[in-house]
């Protein structure tokens, strides 16, 4: 069993090697102070949008990014590749994390 350092780094790689098909371009309604905001609230932890500082994938924030990224309101906010490549990421963390996600859900983001 992998331990410490060398699992975070296993984990990291395994979120974002598996789905980073797609770079994710920076929105023009995220400021560099929405972003700032989100690093302060959030610590250093994983972004499935790491551009933009959105949807935080630990444990304790998977659940709302789950939910914030299923929203139209926000996934619409992003290319076809891209929401593929978020959705992904996001759910190899909830996998990561013993969440379940929804079939619905995994069928709309195009995910199996």
């Amino acid at each position: 069993m992998k331990t410490g350092f060398k699992k975070e780094l296993v984990d990291w790689l395994d979120v974002f090697t598996a789905h980073s098909i797609e770079e994710i371009e920076a929105r023009p309604d995220v400021t560099d102070a929405d972003k700032k905001r989100a690093k302060s609230e959030y610590g250093n932890v994983q972004f499935a949008d790491a551009k933009n500082k959105k949807y935080p994938l630990d444990a304790e924030h998977i659940h709302a990014a789950i939910s914030y990224f299923g929203m139209e309101k926000n996934f619409g906010k992003y290319s076809e590749a891209e929401r593929k490549t978020i959705a992904g990421r996001i759910a190899r963390a909830a996998k990561k994390h013993g969440v379940e996600i929804s079939p619905e859900w995994k069928a709309k983001h195009g995910l199996k």
